[in-house]
């Protein structure tokens, strides 16, 4: 028999623009905010990853909370709506004021970024996204309607981060760069998520639950074969549950389902990787790749493929018969893909690092499609063995997942910048201890006249090629062959020694050797060394 069809198609879409209003502010806030504070506001790295780690454990409380909250809600507007709506009011407006980082001592700043990050994160944040997730088994019962949802909501978040990665550091640079344009950006972002969010909440119409359960019934009629009116009286019971059901009895309820656990180990494992991924992805692209650009045409690898899977995911789960199936093939393409990014991004193989980056994200997925779906199976679950309601505390699994999972990934990226030595204020960043020794020539070919010069220049690096300006070393020349060292020095403005040396300690890292060619033809080889360092 096929499933009752709830949902017209401009209403799946409606639906899924809501993830384009709540990526607003999370792709922004999640791959943006540490660079503002770094770079714009010249906080530590490390305070700030630790602040947002304490900040994701107190959401991660809050998510629990306000989904018993909308379990308990009644209104004209349904359960989920109402906390959607007004959510994303207070969305809107911590995310401005996360980027209006007051000019004030820096421990009122680390204060005042806690304040609305938590206030962005574990209050307004998470009524948001717990009624947005609900939202799906609220407003249909049927189960590939469901997965559709889920498929036409993450096509909304992909395109949503791809336009953020493409267009934010451009757009901060037209309105003024620096904290001025890290201000307006953040404004129009805000304004647009309440406006698509507040489209999306008017467009689709809760069923009410007694559809739901009716179907539930009617499927298990077999196992109440015989029991006359009980099968009335369990509806009637468990409808009562649903609306009775206390905090703490939800808690055991949740903690009684293994699909939850399962599930919410799922969200908080790829929330993490996300996390690091995107917090990291702006440092990566301007201080080891050195083109801060690369950030959006990544992110148009990352998400394009993404979107392309997500629109046959219905028909692979149908294929397949099922979820899992579909995610477990996906997951070992994932893992092979990511081995061949790592030896690319270690060689800074460009096309390398976006081959398997475009396969990678492919091959996620049907999981991104159909993990929002697993949880309303899950809490059709419940309802079925408990004869309990418990939609918004189910859903919770996903906003704890999103948000303390990418809490965690951003703190690692913050402390891995402080322990790296990064300074965002800084023009120049600093490097570890020198470890290689690196010299440039500016020609390859001199005429054989007794005096056409060539100038080397001789720095000292770290091992990811940063040069460091504090490194004092001691550092020798020979040449051999058609040429002859003519001149080794510093700019050191203290030194009284004689450029003839040939050996000269670093200055700012440098030091400069002057060959001179001979007039016989024939090949001039330099050897430059400096102990304890590495040649590249």
């Amino acid at each position: 028999m096929n499933e009752k069809k709830y949902l017209k198609w401009y209403q799946k879409v409606a639906y899924g623009s809501g993830d384009m209003a709540s990526n607003c502010g999370y792709a922004l806030i999640s791959s943006f905010v540490m660079l503002y504070l770094t770079n714009a506001v010249g906080l530590n790295s490390a305070v700030i990853g630790t602040l947002m780690m304490v900040s994701k454990l107190l959401d991660g409380v809050s998510d629990i909370f306000f989904g018993g909250l909308m379990d308990k809600t009644k209104s004209r507007m349904g359960q989920a709506r109402p906390w959607m709506l007004f959510g994303q009011i207070g969305v809107s407006a911590c995310l401005f004021l996360v980027f209006c980082i007051p000019d004030v001592g820096q421990s009122m700043q680390y204060a005042y970024f806690f304040v609305f990050y938590t206030a962005f994160n574990a209050v307004f944040y998470t009524a948001n996204s717990i009624a947005y997730a609900a939202l799906a088994a609220k407003i249909t019962k049927n189960g590939q309607e469901r997965v559709q949802l889920g498929s036409i909501r993450f096509i909304f978040a992909t395109f949503t981060t791809l336009v953020i990665s493409y267009n934010v550091m451009g757009l901060v640079e037209r309105f003024g760069g620096g904290a001025k344009g890290w201000r307006m950006v953040a404004f129009i972002f805000a304004l647009t998520a309440l406006a698509v969010n507040t489209f999306c909440v008017l467009m689709v119409k809760e069923v009410p639950d007694d559809e739901g359960q009716a179907a539930g019934e009617a499927g298990n009629s077999l196992e109440q074969a015989g029991t006359g009116d009980a099968s009335g009286k369990i509806g009637a019971l468990g409808s009562k549950a649903a609306e009775k059901v206390g905090f703490g009895t939800s808690l055991q309820l949740l903690f009684k389902n293994p699909y939850y656990i399962i599930i919410l180990g799922l969200y908080l494992v790829n929330y993490i990787y996300s996390g690091i991924t995107q917090g990291s992805a702006i440092y990566f692209m301007t201080y080891y790749m050195g083109d801060p650009a690369l950030l959006g045409t990544f992110s148009l690898f990352q998400l394009v493929p993404v979107m392309i899977i997500l629109t046959v995911t219905p028909m692979l789960v149908k294929k397949f018969g099922s979820m899992w199936k579909v995610n477990l093939y996906a997951r070992v393409i994932t893992l092979l893909m990511g081995v061949v990014f790592i030896a690319g991004a270690l060689s800074k193989n460009l096309p390398v690092m976006l081959f398997a980056t475009f396969f990678r994200k492919m091959a996620g997925g049907p999981l991104t499609g159909t993990l929002n779906a697993l949880v309303a199976e899950t809490s059709d679950y419940t309802w079925r063995t408990q004869k309990v309601r418990i939609d918004g505390v189910m859903f919770s699994c996903s906003s704890i997942g999103v948000k303390l999972g990418g809490g965690i990934g951003s703190a690692v990226v913050g402390w891995l910048l402080a322990l790296g030595g990064f300074d965002g204020k800084a023009a120049v960043q600093p490097a570890g201890e020198e470890v290689r020794l690196c010299a440039k020539a500016d020609r390859e070919r001199m005429p054989a006249d007794g005096e056409a010069l060539s100038f080397i220049t001789i720095k000292l690096t770290d091992k990811d090629g940063r040069e460091n300006l504090f490194a004092s070393k001691k550092i020798s020349v020979a040449v051999e062959g058609a040429g002859r060292l003519a001149a080794l020095g510093s700019a050191d403005p203290q030194s009284l020694r004689s450029y003839d040396d040939t050996e000269w300690e670093t200055y700012d890292g440098y030091v400069l050797a002057v060959v001179r060619a001979g007039e016989e033809a024939g090949r001039i080889q330099a050897t430059i060394k400096a102990e304890g360092c590495e040649s590249s």
